[in-house]
This record gives C-alpha cells, structure tokens and sequence, in this order.
C-alpha cells in the first residue's frame, strides 16, 4: 500500500510515497506490456511506463532539505492506495484502473502544488497535468475498445 495513515506530511514523506507511487504505476504498465490489447494498447503502456519513470526521476532530483517548513495535507480521497491488476479480469476493467490511477496521482499533485513555493509549485502542476494527458489517452483506449464490442 502507497499511503500515510499521517494528516500531515513533510515533503520528503510525500515524495517518497509519490516516487514509490509513480514507479509503482511504471511496474503496472510495464506488466500489462505484452499481456493485454493489441500494438497499439502495448506501444501506449510503453509510453506510460517511460512517462512514470521520468516522474520518479523528476521527483528524486528534489532534496527536501531545502524546503523544511513545508507540510501537506493529502485528503484521503486522494490516496495512493490502489488495487493490484489480478482482481480485475478484463481490458476494460484494467483501463478503468489506470484511468483511477491517474486521476488520483493527478489530484495529489494539483493539491499539493498549491501548498509549496516555486518550483515545487510548477513540478507539481506539470506533473498534474502529463497525469491528466494520461488519464485523457487511457479514456480514449477504453472508448475505442466500447466501440468495437
């Protein structure tokens, strides 16, 4: 489980669930890579999963050191805690997975963009929004397999 059962977190508890978080969600596309959809579905996990590593990277280059008086409430709606793929048994039902995975992330990174100072500020917006461009293009995977069935 990627949470904190905390109110409050400093940044580097929060970075450290955010990078587990996001090469949690490169391990889950890398997984589905190979197992599900056709070329078009594995070149987009492909995608995902550089994306979410470039996240990580992003995030470890943050020394919390120099931001010490920074603490962030995370509402639990916006947990990091997710359900592993084998509970669910279709493509559809994975896709709707990923697509709560990125909204979630998106939502922590909005929420916690508004509690820091510049350029954690602007690191967490952008990584808001590639989190929404992803959420956007697993929409559009999931529509094109409704419109085939």
């Amino acid at each position: 489980m990627i949470n904190s059962d905390k109110s409050f977190l400093n940044l580097e508890e929060l970075l450290e669930i955010l990078r587990n978080f996001e090469l949690e969600s490169a391990d889950f596309y890398g997984n589905l890579a190979g197992k599900e959809g056709g070329q078009e579905f594995q070149e987009v996990f492909i995608w995902l999963k550089e994306e979410e590593l470039r996240h990580a990277e992003a995030l470890e280059k943050i020394n919390p050191r120099d931001y010490p008086k920074i603490h962030i409430q995370i509402p639990p709606e916006l947990s990091l805690s997710m359900p592993q793929v084998p509970e669910y048994k279709t493509l559809a039902e994975i896709l709707d997975l990923a697509i709560d995975r990125e909204e979630r992330a998106s939502g922590v990174y909005y929420k916690a963009s508004g509690t820091v100072p510049a350029p954690l500020k602007d690191l967490f917006l952008s990584l808001a929004e590639w989190e929404g461009r992803h959420r956007q293009r697993l929409i559009l995977l999931k529509s094109e397999i409704v419109g085939r069935n």
